[in-house]
């Protein structure tokens, strides 16, 4: 029996979800939660507010629907309410625009190119340096979020599966059907809704493109692309990344292993 419950310890991993925490490691797990909550509702707060101040409030908004900014506030709200699967999915979501990001950002430093284009928006003539360190989040959010991702017993597969769609998809329906791929000359395309990202240099990513007579004018052809490039590339892209950010998460956690709760007093 006790070999068999030392085995089950060993599968399961040294974070067991909260379900087998029991009460008092769940409330050491939440322990700085609220005040983690508050400062990512804060801070997709004020950039939202700089950007409306510095863009317009249209730019602003439509932007403001991309799944890593959308991430902000669904990571603070999952704090403030404690729930784990709302902090695990925020965090499961960005495995593929964060990921790309930082090597974009590695790579640049390297050898001068970004070949997935995610942060090459930070070299666009007329941004800003605020605009820039807004988005800096893209550097922080995961370092940060992963201690408290520990304590929760780790990221499981359901945040790239059934919980990853739950929110994706309703962001890319919005996406196809209200928001434009320019705004006052501005190029958003949120959530790569239109095609794949301009300044990606994967060609792969762009053979899914509508064509030009048809872009942003057809619907029909707007919803195959949904269809074959945004679903595909989920599964494509989007599950490689989620694996690799497991094993991000692993490394970092080895680094910088738990902190066991304090032992609870037994009554007399």
């Amino acid at each position: 029996g006790r070999a068999a419950a030392c085995a089950g310890r060993h599968r399961e991993g040294p974070w067991a979800p909260l379900a087998r925490m029991g009460e008092h490691a769940e409330q050491w797990a939440w322990r700085h939660a609220r005040a983690l909550g508050v400062l990512h509702v804060a801070y997709f707060a004020a950039f939202t507010a700089y950007r409306v101040a510095a863009r317009g409030a249209h730019v602003a908004l439509v932007e403001t629907l991309w799944v890593c900014n959308i991430s902000l506030l669904l990571y603070g709200v999952g704090c403030l309410l404690r729930s784990r699967r709302l902090v695990l999915l925020a965090v499961g979501v960005n495995a593929f625009p964060h990921l790309t990001w930082y090597l974009d950002v590695l790579l640049y430093a390297l050898i001068g190119k970004m070949p997935f284009g995610r942060a090459k928006y930070m070299l666009w003539e007329g941004v800003t340096l605020l605009e820039n360190v807004s988005s800096l989040h893209h550097a922080w959010f995961l370092p940060l979020a992963f201690p408290l991702v520990r304590d929760l017993g780790g990221l499981d597969w359901r945040c790239a599966t059934l919980d990853f769609h739950v929110l994706v998809l309703p962001l890319y329906v919005v996406g196809t059907l209200a928001t434009p791929e320019y705004v006052g000359g501005r190029y958003v395309n949120v959530n790569m809704v239109h095609s794949m990202w301009k300044d990606s240099h994967v060609e792969f990513f762009h053979q899914f493109d509508p064509t030009p007579e048809y872009a942003g004018t057809d619907m029909r052809a707007r919803i195959t692309y949904f269809f074959v490039a945004q679903l595909a590339g989920i599964w494509l892209f989007g599950f490689p990344c989620f694996v690799a950010l497991r094993a991000l998460y692993a490394a970092a956690t080895r680094v910088w292993p738990p902190a066991p709760p304090p032992a609870t007093k037994k009554a007399d």
